[in-house]
């Protein structure tokens, strides 16, 4: 399956097995998901969350510092 994937304002599309989780794109991106908020089809989403064809990831950072 594919699913599309924005993060650090970069459109990809990741492939995965059927019913991976965000957790395998989050993986697949070398991504950290304890530095991102995950929206998945424009909702907030967990890591743990299954995918389906064609779902659309967000991973937006998190800026935090003093």
């Amino acid at each position: 399956m594919q699913v599309n994937v924005i993060y650090e304002c970069k459109k990809t599309k990741v492939k995965l097995k059927a019913g991976s989780t965000i957790s395998k794109a989050i993986s697949a991106l070398d991504a950290n998901s304890q530095t991102v908020i995950i929206k998945l089809n424009g909702k907030i989403a967990h890591e743990k969350s299954k995918l389906k064809e064609g779902d659309k990831v967000e991973l937006i950072g998190i800026i935090y510092g003093g």
